[in-house]
């Protein structure tokens, strides 16, 4: 019943944004934070076809760590997509890069049985399906570097709740994986089998009374 009690207050920390300790965080850069890793499951990805992706988030802390736990079909919900900035520079398309560059962060309010906790040192590993966030930011087929971003906050579990810095020692929803590269193709072309005319026979092939032997 406690463990419970603490979780929803810990839930409630999560979804208002407030810290109960000292805005300084912990961790950040320089420091034991958290990884996440990603792994792409196919080697072309295609806009008609799921993009499965298996994502590894490592407490690398020495602290136990409380964090909303990504859940398949809500990937936009938890992810964003970045590129890197040789793909940025190669792409013409200006809303894709503000997309990049700018996203527009989701607002999750996430249930009390979606808050994960993991001790130094253990790891959440999940299959999320990236196709949505290709969509968001309208990527045409090519060639792409990508990282994925988690974007929920993450609380450090000392005698008061405490937010992490991320990689870049900043407190805000912004965790980034190692970079991958994603091929987009052309979507599948599926022939359509030819159909039989329903018209008669050809008329220059009929022949008449007259004309046959």
């Amino acid at each position: 019943m406690k463990e419970r009690l603490f979780g929803v207050l810990i839930l409630g920390v999560i979804l208002s944004g407030s810290v109960l300790a000292s805005d300084e965080g912990r961790g950040g850069a320089g420091a034991e934070v958290i990884s996440i890793n990603v792994k792409k499951l196919k080697d072309v990805y295609r806009n008609d076809e799921k993009m499965p992706a298996e994502i590894v988030l490592r407490n690398d802390t020495k602290d136990t760590i409380m964090f909303a736990k990504p859940l398949p079909g809500r990937e936009r919900s938890y992810f964003i997509l970045r590129l890197d900035e040789a793909s940025l520079k190669n792409i013409g398309d200006e809303n894709i890069k503000r997309k990049s560059k700018h996203p527009l962060l989701a607002a999750v309010s996430p249930d009390a049985e979606d808050i994960i906790t993991l001790k130094p040192g253990e790891e959440y590993k999940v299959e999320v399906n990236i196709a949505e966030l290709v969509g968001y930011l309208g990527l045409k087929p090519g060639v792409y570097n990508v990282r994925l971003v988690y974007t929920m906050w993450i609380l450090a579990i000392t005698e008061k709740p405490t937010y992490l810095k991320n990689q870049e020692g900043r407190i805000n929803r912004e965790w980034e994986s190692n970079e991958i590269q994603i091929k987009i193709g052309d979507r599948e072309s599926k022939s359509v089998p030819e159909e039989k005319s329903k018209e008669g026979p050809d008329q220059d092939s009929v022949l008449t009374e007259e004309e046959k032997p």
